[in-house]
Order: structure tokens, then C-alpha cells, then sequence
């Protein structure tokens, strides 16, 4: 009996929280987003700028359907979590942006600019990324959006140091103009999109300077459902951006956001939309007096009687399903929610407006009507899925399929709900093509049961990311993505990048006595890791056979003798043997044991290939690269695929990474190393102590044929240093409490006469004691690329440009990415300052390279970005860094 009691007394408890909990479920939230009609477009530079706290407090908050257009994804940023840079770090970047969106339901915009970095020069932006290209990517992504709202996350005035930032909030401003313009900026400029006419258009300021023109948000509000402010959701967002410096945690209590309000169409007000801006009710309007463009024959006349009636059943629905989510159960809710779905779908039917992939054409009103349905729809559907207890899983046998190949897989349906489900059409696709499941009887899914259909998926070509396939187009810093005068449609721009499914499941489903379409995605392969348990992995296609060279770049000193294994790594994606014919095309100067080899890859199955290469090298680039030819027959399965009867050769390696925070990502290279043979002078007696920072140089250090030992920082006072004659700090090395105990170490070391070399670091090289006059560095506001830079030799008899290597400005253009990563902003007239760096247009330039004389050594610090450049094998920065580690050893010091 007493356990009896305690059980009825658990119920009761259960009970009695049943309200309360009620409130928490995700899917009564996602049911009280339906109906809401407002949207805003975010407007930044790189995926940085993104503002997670103001998009929580707009689209959880406040019902507000949300964008976030980057012009870049950040390929010249800082990675403090990986080695990824340029092009792989943009994938990444994308990625954790696109997991950003998935937690606060927002879509994804990107241009097709290419990140050069911040600059300061207006002239070098324009030459990179021409204002008219990006112009038409901005006007169309808000065409294509329709935002009552844009909100420029960065400024254009004059305290923005950033060109590529002041250029951005220009180009928000010319596309909040330009949108309704069908004359200045045609349709099909902007991918056959019509006009659209934003509201209101606002900058994110820093604080009320603007006096009546700012408008105040509380992003510190807070959010009882999860019980924490809109700001605390934000900062557990921006979290996924891992590759960027952590954000200093928000305070609890108010949290403003200021906005500095630009550009106002229509009446004048406070608020962020004006009163009849956001309400479903206002697009009733629009209905009766929906009518084709003129001269416009893909259009046709709507009937006017058929399209009210079906937007007044709607409204009806929208009204009767908000009175139901609070306190209605989920089977009620789903049903609801169903029927929602089918009806914004019956309304959009109605209103001719045709898609252009997937993103309504017409002008104005009708256009606003077509983009606010389907929303609501695919609200509705997803919210109708979790209410209901819906679960749709696709998981194939294995991760990387081969062109031209298929995979079993398996799609399980689970009605976890109280409902019966009927399962009217379900269907594989892979871009394409479509593998259908079921076609034609209807299946029952019942309560609390599970169905599985099994198919093989086929692949028909490799799965690459879309931006970066066709490279950039010449003399810019632009990605070229084809279109043509008859398909002038950029459909991933105008469609988002969180839109782009490559593989998933296609269904209608029954539900409350209507059938509503679905589609999830991406099919995905499972696995087990000992730390995280199942984790899952998107499936996708990879040409046939990969070759892998262990890296893209790599020293070797020039006239030096070369005596070195060189290897392949091989593997056959399909699911059949194979046989490859692998060719190594060598540069002059060396040669091989054997230049083609023949390897035998069962299914599945990679090989190491070992090759010896010997010679020497002239100074400059050099080039080894691979290819393989498949010397088998396709198999059956691959006739009738893009691939049947070429010649298949193969010069691409895959490469899949996991990450902890985003799925898996695949990158794609060359099969191509670059030799970069520099004609470089070391002294025999260089002995280096290397101490890592942000990068790790040991391996470009010993690709120079230096003797380079790794240190820890916070061990230095323990070790004999006289065995070195130069200690180096990477970036950053001198960041935390262990760069103070290490101080005193690298101070004796200095007296004793040895060379201490620190790269670019920031405010923590001034704190750390080490350096004995005043000294100020800017590491956050000093990245300056190539073009935007003057490299000044302000001492032409210093030894540090002279010995052992005379440096020339051939080596300043050598630089391929940032010249400087910090600015030494102020330093005493006691430093000696051999070479300063200018922006194009600015008066006064700042030192690159100081040193000074401690005891009988030398210190010196540079803010030239050497880490990057020496990764890339890049010969002017391994010239300059050896003549800093030598100072010390040059005759007759």
C-alpha cells in the first residue's frame, strides 16, 4: 500500500506540472511562430558580425522570420580552434553559421565575395570585389527575402577603419533603395526576381548618439520558456562560431541593442515595424487585386472569389490554432497544424505567382503574399512533425559514395504520437534524381509503430561545395558561379545556403484528414566515437579514386641535395575493385624510382604509395603533381551515368573532418604539391628553441633544414637554454600566468648573449615585462593585406636585412596572404626599426620590425604575419624569419 501511495502521489505531482511543463515543449513554441508575417535581413561583412542575441530576441521573441546575409564566409579570418585557412576555413565557417540558423530558425545568405581580410583603402576593395557585382547579389537576396526590416550590422562613417566593412553598410543602403526598382536593377539582373520595397532601413550602433533617430532593444530580456535572456540564448549560439576568439559572457539585466534608424518609407514611428508592417491580417488585401504583370505571360489572372475564400478559411484556422497551443494537447495541436499547412499550400496555389527556385517571382504585394504562405507552411509543417511525434530518419550503409555508385539505405518512419498517419508518397532523392519507396497504395503508420523502406541511393556525380567549384572570376576576389543570358538564375544565392539539401527524404502524409508534403534531410551515415557517442555524418558523393599528398606546400632549400620519400595515399571509393595507374609529373631537377606505379584497391579499399625522389632544385615554385587512370571496366550499375564511356582519370584527394560542434565536413584538393625552393643562407650554428603559439611552424622550420627543438613556455625556467642560440615565441605565446614566470628565463638568456624573436602578438607582449621600453600593439585592428600596404625599409644598412640574406622588395611581393597581423602602434625612438609598413593613403606608417639590445642578446618583435606565410611556403617569409633568428651570429658581433 505505501508503495502505492508514493506512486499516486508521483501522478499527482505529474499532474499538477502538466501546465507548467507544457510551456517548456519545443513544439508549442515552433506552433505560436506560425502565423507571423514580419521579416528582417541582417546585413555583415563576415560571419563574425552576426548577432545572435538581437536575432533570439526578434525570432523567439517576436515571431519575426529572420535572415543574416554575409557578404563573405571569412576565408581570411583567424582560426583559433583548427588549422584550416583561405577556402577550408570557409567551409567551416559556413557550416557553423548554418548551425547557428538551425537553433534560431533563421535562413542563410552569402555574396560571392571572396574575404580579403579587413582594409583600409577604399580603392583596394573596389578592385577586388567590384561594387556593381556585389550590389546585384545584395538587391537580389532582398528581393528574393522580401525584409520589411534591413538592419546593417556594421557602419559606413568614418570611425569604421575597415574598407570592406564601410562598403558593406553603402551597399545595404543602395539595396534598400534599388529593391523596388525594376528599371535601374531588372529582373533579370537579380535572377528574374521582381520588385520588393523594404520599410525601413537601420543600422546597429553603438550607443544613443542619434538621439530620436536610435531606437532601443533589450536584448537582456528574458525568456521564460528557457528560462534565460534572449542575450544568454545568443552568446549559447555564437558559441558554435569556434574557429573565432571567445565573446566575453553577457550581464544579466537589460542588454541594449542600438539601432540608428536611416531610411524610413511610410508613417514615421518607434517601433521596429510600423502597425500594419507585421499582421497576417494586412496581406488580405492583396488577394482580390492579385493580378499578372504586365507583359508578363508567365503569369495568369486569378480568380478572385476562390483566393478570398481560401486566405478567410486560413485566417480562421491561424486564429482557432493560437487559441489551442497553450493548453491543447499535441495530437490536437498537430491536427491543427496539418490543416494550417494545407491551406497556406491551397492559398499559394491560388495566387499565381510562379517560383523561381522555390522563391516566389512576382512584384510587390502578391510576392509579399507568396513568401509570407510559404513560410507559414513550412512553419507549420515542422511544428505539425514534433507535435505529432513524427519521425523521418534516412541512414545509408557508409558516408562516401563514388560517382556513379549507389548505397543501401534505410528510411524509418516513427509515429511516436497519438494519431494514425498515412504514409501517401515517400521518396530518396539525391539532388536530381528520385528513388521512389512508395508510389502508389497509401501505407498506414499507426500509434506508436514504425515502418522502414529500404533502397539503394545512386550518386551520379561528386557532392562539392557549389561557390567554390568553378574557382574565381579574373583580375577579383569574386567566386564565379555560372549563369547565362537564357538561365540567368543563381539559384543557391537567391534560394540560401540553408536551403541546399543534396540528399533526403520526400513525403506526404496524412494527418487529420488532410495530406501534407514533407521533406528532411540530408540522409546521413551512422557511427559510434568512445566520447560522443552516435554521432551522424551527412552521405555524400566523392569522385571514384582519391590521391592524397601529405600537403599542398613545402619548403626545400635550393641547391641543396634532395633525398626523400615522397608518398601517395590512394583509395577507391567504389564498391567494386579496382585497378589505378598512378603518374607522377616531377619538376626539372629531380627525378623518381619510378614514375608510374600500378596498384590493385579492392572495394573500399587505400593504399600507401612510397616513391624516392632525388636531385636538386633551382630557386622558385615548383610543381609535383599526380594523376591515376582506372584501367577497369565501369561497373553495371555506373551505365547510363555521367562517367560511362569517359576516360576516367583522377587529379582530386577527399578529406572528411569531424568536429564536435558542426557535422563533418569534406574538403577537396589537388593532387598537387607545391615546392617552393628558396635560395636561403642559414649559419651552420643556428640552434633554435621553439616555443608554439597559435601555429605550429616546426614542420616548414625543419622543411628549411634548421635545427629547431620544441620548448614549453612555462618549462623555460628549468631548461639549459645554452644549448640554444635563439629561442622563438609564436603568436600569441606570451598570453596567459605562464608568460610570467617564463620572463625572467628569456631575460637571462638575453644577457647571456642569446637572440629572443616574438611573433606578432598583442597588448600581452607590452604587459609581459620582457621588452624594456615602451611599447603599445594593436593585434585586433593591425591585419592588412597585400595590396592595401606600403613595406618601407627605414634602415637599408641594418643587419637584419642584410645578413645572412639580403632582402629585397622581391621578398616584401612575395607575401601571398596578410603582410601584417598586429601594428606596433606606439614604440619608444630606442627600438631600432628596420622596416615599417603604410596603408595606401595614410600619412604616417608604423614599425613592422623592432629590436633592441638586452644585455649582450637581442630582442626583437615583428607584427608580419610570418606564421601563415611559412605554413603556405611562402619564400619571403622564411628569407626574413631566418635573418631575425640569426641575428645574434653574424660575423664579428
Amino acid at each position: 500500500m505505501a508503495g502505492m501511495r508514493r506512486l499516486l502521489g508521483r501522478v499527482m505531482l505529474l499532474a499538477c506540472s502538466t501546465a507548467a511543463v507544457a510551456q517548456a515543449q519545443p513544439w508549442r513554441d515552433a506552433a505560436a511562430q506560425v502565423g507571423g508575417t514580419a521579416r528582417v535581413l541582417f546585413i555583415g561583412t563576415r560571419p563574425e558580425d552576426d548577432d545572435n542575441a538581437l536575432i533570439a530576441l526578434l525570432s523567439r521573441g517576436g515571431q519575426v522570420e529572420t535572415a543574416f546575409l554575409s557578404l563573405t564566409r571569412g576565408e581570411s579570418g583567424a582560426n583559433v580552434s583548427g588549422s584550416e585557412r583561405g577556402a577550408p576555413l570557409a567551409v567551416v565557417r559556413t557550416a557553423e553559421l548554418l548551425a547557428a540558423r538551425q537553433r534560431d530558425g533563421g535562413r542563410q545568405y552569402f555574396t560571392r565575395a571572396f574575404d580579403i581580410g579587413p582594409v583600409a583603402s577604399d580603392s583596394v576593395v573596389a578592385a577586388a570585389w567590384p561594387r556593381d557585382s556585389l550590389l546585384i547579389d545584395v538587391t537580389a537576396v532582398v528581393r528574393a527575402f522580401r525584409p520589411q526590416v534591413i538592419i546593417a550590422l556594421v557602419r559606413a562613417d568614418t570611425t569604421e577603419r575597415d574598407a570592406t566593412r564601410r562598403l558593406t553598410a553603402r551597399l545595404a543602403a543602395a539595396a534598400f533603395a534599388l529593391a523596388g526598382d525594376t528599371v535601374a536593377m531588372t529582373r533579370r539582373t537579380t535572377s528574374q526576381l521582381g520588385a520588393w520595397v523594404p520599410s525601413r532601413l537601420f543600422t546597429r550602433v553603438d550607443s544613443v548618439t542619434d538621439g530620436a533617430r536610435v531606437l532601443r532593444l533589450d536584448v537582456g530580456a528574458f525568456d521564460r520558456t528557457t528560462q534565460r535572456s534572449y542575450a544568454e540564448l545568443g552568446a549559447e549560439i555564437r558559441r558554435l562560431q569556434r574557429t573565432q576568439p571567445p565573446q566575453a559572457p553577457p550581464a544579466l539585466g537589460r542588454v541594449d541593442r542600438w539601432l540608428r534608424r536611416d531610411s524610413v518609407r511610410g508613417a514615421m514611428d518607434g517601433e521596429l515595424f510600423a502597425a500594419a508592417d507585421s499582421s497576417f491580417a494586412r496581406l488580405r488585401p492583396i488577394v482580390p487585386v492579385a493580378a499578372p504583370a504586365q507583359n508578363d505571360p508567365n503569369f495568369r489572372a486569378v480568380v478572385p472569389e476562390v483566393a478570398v475564400a481560401q486566405f478567410d478559411t486560413l485566417q480562421r484556422l491561424l486564429s482557432e490554432l493560437a487559441a489551442v497551443v497553450p493548453t491543447a494537447s499535441a495530437d490536437t495541436v498537430a491536427v491543427r497544424l496539418a490543416r494550417v499547412a494545407w491551406r497556406a499550400n491551397a492559398v499559394r496555389r491560388e495566387l499565381d505567382c510562379p517560383d523561381v527556385v522555390g522563391v516566389a517571382r512576382c512584384d510587390g504585394a502578391p510576392g509579399d503574399l507568396a513568401v509570407s504562405l510559404n513560410t507559414i507552411r513550412e512553419r507549420a509543417t515542422r511544428a505539425m512533425l514534433d507535435a505529432a511525434g513524427i519521425v523521418i530518419d534516412a541512414v545509408a550503409s557508409r558516408e562516401l559514395v563514388a560517382a556513379g555508385d549507389s548505397v543501401p539505405v534505410t528510411v524509418t518512419l516513427r509515429n511516436g504520437g497519438g494519431l494514425p498517419v498515412m504514409i501517401r508518397r515517400l521518396a530518396l532523392f539525391q539532388e536530381l534524381a528520385l528513388t521512389p519507396l512508395v508510389a502508389q497504395a497509401s501505407v498506414p503508420l499507426l500509434p506508436d509503430t514504425t515502418a522502414q523502406f529500404a533502397a539503394n541511393l545512386v550518386f551520379l556525380a561528386p557532392t562539392y561545395h557549389w561557390w567554390q567549384i568553378n574557382g574565381l572570376v579574373a583580375g577579383t576576389q569574386l567566386h564565379a558561379v555560372r549563369s547565362s543570358q537564357r538561365q540567368p538564375v543563381r539559384a543557391q544565392l537567391i534560394g540560401g545556403e540553408d536551403r541546399i539539401r543534396t540528399t533526403g527524404v520526400s513525403a506526404t502524409l496524412g494527418i487529420g484528414g488532410v495530406d501534407v508534403p514533407v521533406i528532411v534531410g540530408p540522409v546521413v551515415a551512422r557511427g559510434a566515437t568512445a566520447l560522443r557517442g552516435d554521432m551522424r555524418h551527412a552521405v555524400i558523393g566523392v569522385p571514384e579514386a582519391s590521391l592524397l599528398l601529405e600537403r599542398g606546400a613545402e619548403y626545400e632549400r635550393a641547391g641543396l641535395a634532395v633525398d626523400r620519400l615522397f608518398r601517395v595515399f590512394v583509395t577507391n571509393a567504389r564498391s567494386t575493385p579496382d585497378t589505378l595507374q598512378v603518374t607522377l609529373d616531377l619538376p626539372r631537377g629531380l627525378r623518381a624510382d619510378s614514375a608510374v606505379r600500378t596498384v590493385a584497391l579492392p572495394p573500399f579499399g587505400s593504399r600507401n604509395l612510397f616513391v624516392r625522389l632525388r636531385g636538386t632544385l633551382t630557386p622558385g615554385p615548383q610543381v609535383i603533381s599526380l594523376s591515376a587512370r582506372s584501367v577497369m571496366a565501369l561497373p553495371a550499375q555506373a551505365i547510363g551515368s555521367p562517367m560511362s564511356g569517359a576516360i576516367r582519370e583522377f587529379t582530386l584527394g577527399t578529406v572528411i573532418n569531424d568536429y564536435p560542434h558542426i557535422p563533418s565536413q569534406h574538403f577537396v584538393r589537388f593532387a598537387r604539391d607545391r615546392i617552393e625552393a628558396v635560395d636561403l643562407r642559414a649559419p651552420a650554428t643556428l640552434r633554435i628553441g621553439y616555443v608554439r603559439g597559435t601555429e605550429d611552424l616546426r614542420v616548414p622550420l625543419t622543411q628549411l633544414r634548421l635545427q629547431v627543438v620544441p620548448v614549453e613556455l612555462g618549462l623555460l625556467p628549468a631548461y639549459d637554454l645554452a644549448g640554444f642560440t635563439t629561442l622563438l615565441l609564436g603568436a600569441g605565446a606570451l598570453r596567459g600566468e605562464s608568460a610570467l614566470a617564463a620572463v625572467p628565463a628569456l631575460q637571462a638568456f638575453l644577457a647571456r648573449g642569446g637572440t629572443v624573436v616574438v611573433l606578432n602578438g598583442g597588448s600581452e607582449v607590452a604587459r609581459s615585462g620582457l621588452f624594456p621600453y615602451p611599447l603599445a600593439v594593436d593585434l585586433a585592428g593591425g591585419r592588412a593585406a597585400n595590396d592595401s600596404l606600403d613595406v618601407r625599409t627605414t634602415d637599408a644598412r641594418s643587419p637584419l636585412l642584410s645578413w645572412p640574406n639580403a632582402i629585397t622588395g622581391r621578398d616584401w611581393m612575395a607575401w601571398q596572404g596578410d603582410r601584417t597581423c598586429g601594428r606596433a602602434t606606439m614604440a619608444d625612438s630606442r627600438y631600432r626599426t628596420p622596416v615599417s609598413v603604410q596603408d595606401a593613403g595614410a600619412s604616417t606608417a608604423t614599425p613592422a620590425i623592432i629590436a633592441a639590445t638586452v644585455g649582450k642578446g637581442t630582442l626583437i618583435h615583428t607584427s608580419l604575419c610570418i606564421g601563415p606565410e611559412l605554413e603556405g611556403a611562402r619564400t619571403g617569409a622564411a628569407r626574413v624569419l631566418v635573418n631575425l633568428l640569426s641575428a645574434g651570429l653574424r660575423p664579428g658581433r
